[in-house]
């Protein structure tokens, strides 16, 4: 639990320099890549179930997508139940979990101090569908999408003045196509991963 705790701590920390990597390399950090045996046929029971209306995915008022997070709301999928535990003064977490006690359906994190929440979806202890940090106010900091706990399609950060940090594409896990990065001052760069030896300080600012 420490280690979501650190990520969910971290990813307040975007008012520090280089807020899409560190955001980024706390992600990376929060689940042990997925047994490479593993069968990828296998389907939960279960279809993700937005925790919010439509409309609560509007954009906030500084651009940043919005996405209003309620323990409550969590509905754990059929043949699993719902589970809680609280450490005062750090953090709330509820989750969904099979008999034998593996982790199947969503799990919310949140912050007692800051509100920050982070939720993921699970399936048999893999991350496995939406992943999503918000400030407590539902201002998406980091969205993006787990296939039996490695990273794929889309995944983008935001700084927490509203400015985009990061946005690009995984593919189990890599980093792949055309990423781009903005600074705090709005100083774009783009990075090409379509050579997976593309190394990060290759990255360049797009012509104009």
């Amino acid at each position: 639990m420490s280690s979501a705790l650190a990520l969910l701590l971290l990813a307040g920390s975007v008012l520090a320099e280089d807020a899409a990597s560190a955001a980024q390399h706390s992600i990376d950090d929060l689940l042990a890549p997925a047994p490479r045996q593993l069968d990828l046929s296998l389907k939960p029971g279960w279809q993700s179930t937005p925790v919010t209306s439509d409309e609560a995915l509007a954009p906030a008022a500084d651009g940043r997508p919005h996405r209003q997070l309620d323990p409550a709301s969590l509905e754990c999928p059929p043949g699993t139940q719902r589970h809680s535990d609280r450490q005062p003064g750090e953090y709330t977490i509820t989750w969904c979990a099979t008999p034998d006690g593996r982790k199947k359906g969503p799990e919310l994190l949140v912050h007692s101090v800051h509100g920050r929440r982070m939720y993921t979806e699970f399936l048999l202890d893999q991350a496995h569908g939406e992943h999503v940090i918000t400030e407590a106010d539902g201002r998406v900091m980091v969205r993006g999408r787990y296939e039996v706990g490695r990273k794929v399609g889309l995944w983008e950060s935001w700084y927490i003045g509203g400015d985009q940090a990061s946005r690009g594409t995984y593919t189990a896990d890599d980093k792949t196509g055309i990423w781009t990065e903005w600074s705090h001052d709005g100083t774009e760069k783009r990075c090409d991963y379509r050579d997976p030896e593309t190394p990060d300080e290759q990255c360049v600012a797009p012509e104009d």
